[in-house]
């Protein structure tokens, strides 16, 4: 899916300017491990508008280097992507 290279992508380059290698590291193969979950939210769920918007946001506040906010919109983006599996596969599993 063109869609996750591009999402892996935004991520990294975010999180590239901080210098800390190792948590790049990190993120990646926690992104490398849940992939099934992003497919699932992506592709059954229809979230990509959702992403889209939560992206477009991140990108807005990094843009007026306000590092406060763009991490406060990182963290929202990424619980709500967690959740949103968790709730999907809760509901499966009745």
């Amino acid at each position: 899916m063109a869609w996750l290279s591009l999402n892996r992508e935004l991520h990294d380059c975010l999180y590239r300017p901080a210098g800390r290698l190792r948590i790049l590291r990190y993120a990646n193969n926690l992104r490398n491990l849940i992939d099934r979950y992003l497919r699932m939210r992506l592709g059954v769920l229809q979230h990509f508008e959702i992403a889209e918007r939560e992206h477009r946001s991140i990108l807005a506040a990094y843009r007026k280097r306000d590092a406060t906010l763009a991490v406060k919109r990182v963290e929202a983006h990424l619980r709500r992507t967690a959740e949103s599996v968790v709730a999907f596969l809760a509901a499966r599993k009745k």
